[in-house]
Formats: structure tokens, C-alpha cells, sequence
């Protein structure tokens, strides 16, 4: 019994409301979590060195807040670090320390994510009106604290709004990373399995538990499944899939720590499910092919692109880096792989990543 305990308790989500979201249980567990995180492992001290704050402004007719880290005051120029999906600003959390050495940084966690407001947003259901939510939130977020420049950093997922929002406000970015971002590659028309009926031709001459995973894969890209609705069906052990996902991404011996992390995320995953399903409007499953890429964007706004772009991917990454090494002959740019480090790169190599956003051409040969 113990063992059925440990595997299915917790697996439906409470009864909290979208609206009311910062007043539910689990939104105060998560976020005194987070609190714990920063103090006892960045390096920095909350409340002195570093701040938690949830800055608020009317975004299409409805008040909405983004939750922010602020560090760095002292300093001029300004950083912004955009996390990957199914993560959170406070995953930055190895490299803060170093980065406010340099930086007056902010570290967002995207609208409708993380321990940002979680409404249900009512959005076109179509790529560009995504995309758009996505980068007005954060535009509108920077004149609330009437920021005009900034470097500009994102991760995966947050890598794609990233690259999106320096193509409609390049003014805004003075230099951008983008640490193995989603969709960078434009998918080759001949390959594109985007369109259902492509798709099943494709399946159709698979082997069949191959063709069985992929369809059940597609199943739940076409009902726009997201993490927390995986996570809470009854017959999926989450707390162990999740201890066992960040015993592969935070790389420490300190028990206490990674266990703060399996109750954050364990948490994190029963807040009400806001903007996590739009990411199906950008991409398709199983094979991660861009609907609109990064490399399709850039090129067709090549002279909006004045700022330089830094591409980096793990050496083991699994996200497709073809387009950002062709983007990268075009642009004002540099384009390294970073050794022993998958697609989590500031988890794999936290040290490395610093220094390269304090200083991109450390060591760097093109």
C-alpha cells in the first residue's frame, strides 16, 4: 500500500481557481519553495541580493501579472532570462549570482507559466497570433518597469519568444542568446509531416509499436496535451518521473537540494494549466517540426537583425541546430557548441554558460 502511495498520491489537481491563483495552497507552497531554492543555493540572499517580485499591468483589457527575480541593481546594463518550457525563471538559479556581477537582471517566468498569472488567455488558435501573445506579454511587461535596452537570453522554448520579440522590437535588444532554442530549423517541405494526412502516410509504413508510439504521440499533440495533464491521470507515477528527470538535470550530491526541486516541480505541475498548450500552435509532435522557425523569421527580417545573436547547443543536444548554423553565416553572430552539456545547458554547464553571457568570445574560435 505504502508503495501505491507513493506512486499515485497527489494526482489530482486542487481545486483552485485561475483567477484567485496567488491565494491557493499550492501556488504559496510553490512559491515559498522558490524562496528556499534562491536563498540556500544561488549564492545570493533573498530579500538583499535578490528579489522575488510579480509586476503587474493591463494586458488586452485584463490586469495580469509576470512573476520576476531581480538581481544586479547596482549595475546599468540590463539582462533578461526567458526559461524553457516546463520550467521557470527560477531554474536560472546556478548562474544569477554571477550573471548580477555584470548585470541588472531579470529573470521572468512566461505568462501563464510557471508562478506568473495562469488565466485562461483566449488566443487565436493559429501560429502568428501565438507568437504574438506571447511577445506583447513581455513587451508590456518591460514598459511596466520602463526598461529601453537590454541583453536578452532564452532557453528552448523561451529561446523562440526570445528570437521572435528582437524580430519585432530589434530596438529593445542590444545582443541576444539563444541557448539551444525551439524551432530552429525550418522544416524541409518535403519532409514536413505537419499536415494529418502526410503524418499517416508517414505511420503507415512504420513498424508496428513504432507506428503505435507515434500515434499516440500525435493523439496528444492534437488534443493539445500538456505536462500537467500527463502528470495528474492516475495510471502516470509523476513523482517518480519527475525525481527521476531532475536527478539527470541537477547535478548534485546535496540530497536536501534535489529534493527541494522534486517538491518545487511536484508542486509547480498541480497549479492550474493556463498557456502551457498554445506551444502545440507552434510546433508538432512527435518530430518537433516549427510551424514558423526561427530560420524562416530571421531571414525574412534579415534587416530588422542588427544586434549580434549567439547560438549555442550542447554537444549532445537533441534539438535541431541546422538552422541556426545557417542563420549564423548570415547574421552578426557566433555559434558554438558547448562540451558535455545536452539541451539543459546552465544545468549541464552552468559555469561555461556564465561566461559566455558575461563574455561571448571567451576562448571562441569561428
Amino acid at each position: 500500500m505504502k508503495f501505491l502511495n507513493y506512486f499515485f498520491q497527489n494526482q489530482n489537481p486542487q481545486n483552485e481557481s485561475q483567477k484567485n491563483i496567488k491565494s491557493s495552497k499550492t501556488y504559496q507552497q510553490t512559491l515559498k519553495l522558490e524562496s528556499q531554492i534562491l536563498n540556500q543555493y544561488s549564492g545570493l540572499t533573498l530579500g538583499e541580493s535578490i528579489e522575488i517580485k510579480d509586476v503587474y499591468f493591463n494586458f488586452r483589457n485584463t490586469e495580469t501579472f509576470i512573476h520576476t527575480l531581480e538581481c544586479g541593481k547596482q549595475n546599468q546594463e540590463v539582462m533578461v532570462l526567458v526559461h524553457g518550457y516546463g520550467g521557470s525563471a527560477v531554474t536560472y538559479y546556478q548562474i544569477l549570482k554571477q550573471l548580477s556581477e555584470k548585470y541588472h537582471v531579470f529573470a521572468i517566468d512566461i505568462i501563464g507559466m510557471g508562478l506568473s498569472d495562469r488565466q485562461n488567455f483566449n488566443v487565436d488558435n493559429d501560429t502568428r497570433s501565438i507568437i504574438d501573445f506571447f511577445v506583447e506579454s513581455i513587451n508590456q511587461w518591460r514598459i511596466q518597469l520602463s526598461l529601453e535596452q537590454f541583453v536578452l537570453v532564452g532557453h528552448s522554448f523561451g529561446g523562440y519568444i526570445s528570437a521572435n520579440y528582437t524580430v519585432k522590437y530589434s530596438e529593445q535588444v542590444t545582443e541576444l542568446f539563444l541557448l539551444s532554442p525551439m524551432a530552429g530549423t525550418q522544416t524541409n517541405p518535403f519532409e514536413s509531416l505537419i499536415d494529418e494526412n502526410d503524418f499517416q502516410r508517414y505511420v503507415n509504413n512504420q513498424p508496428f509499436l513504432q507506428k503505435m508510439i507515434l500515434k499516440y504521440v500525435r493523439k496528444q499533440h492534437n488534443t493539445k496535451t500538456t505536462i500537467q495533464d500527463l502528470t495528474r491521470k492516475w495510471f502516470v507515477p509523476s513523482k517518480f518521473i519527475i525525481g527521476k528527470a531532475l536527478n539527470k538535470k541537477i547535478h548534485t550530491n546535496n540530497k536536501t537540494e534535489k529534493q527541494l526541486w522534486q517538491n518545487y516541480f511536484n508542486n509547480l505541475y498541480q497549479l492550474p494549466e493556463s498557456t502551457d498548450h498554445f506551444i502545440h500552435g507552434l510546433i508538432t509532435f512527435p518530430f518537433i517540426q516549427a510551424k514558423l522557425s526561427i530560420e524562416q523569421q530571421f531571414e525574412e527580417n534579415l534587416n530588422k537583425i542588427n544586434q549580434t545573436v549567439h547560438f549555442y547547443f550542447g554537444d549532445s543536444d537533441w534539438m535541431d541546430s541546422t538552422g541556426c548554423i545557417r542563420l549564423s553565416k548570415k547574421l552578426k553572430s557566433t555559434f558554438r557548441y558547448i562540451e558535455n552539456a545536452s539541451h539543459q545547458l546552465y544545468f549541464d554547464q552552468p559555469q561555461t554558460i556564465a561566461n559566455l553571457l558575461l563574455n561571448p568570445y571567451l576562448n571562441y574560435f569561428y
